[in-house]
């Protein structure tokens, strides 16, 4: 595993990343995850999302941004994976010269 990716999946199609999602919200109380800009090189897509949340049981407000890579195959799903920090999933899409927000 990719050591600088923190999470990892081979879903088959969306009801899997949907699992996902939904188990990565589920310490949520309130929020959103938005996308801010997707980025693509062959059968690459990197996604930038904002997230600005209140976990269950605070009433304090988090923020954070990172990256989701997706590699596509005839249609669906075949890898994605979570970058906390953005440069490493521009890196391991092999996208050059982006500027990391």
């Amino acid at each position: 595993m990719n050591p600088r990716a923190f999470q990892r999946l081979a879903p088959i199609g969306i009801a899997e990343v949907q699992e996902h999602v939904t188990k990565g919200r589920g310490s949520w109380a309130e929020g959103t995850c938005d996308p801010e800009k997707f980025l693509v090189n062959g059968d690459k897509i990197v996604v930038y999302p904002h997230a600005w949340v209140r976990l269950k049981d605070s009433t304090n407000w988090v923020g954070g941004r990172f990256a989701d890579g997706f590699v596509f195959r005839k249609g669906k799903i075949t890898q994605y994976l979570s970058f906390g920090e953005r440069g490493d999933a521009l890196k391991w899409a092999g996208i050059e010269h982006q500027e990391v927000l």
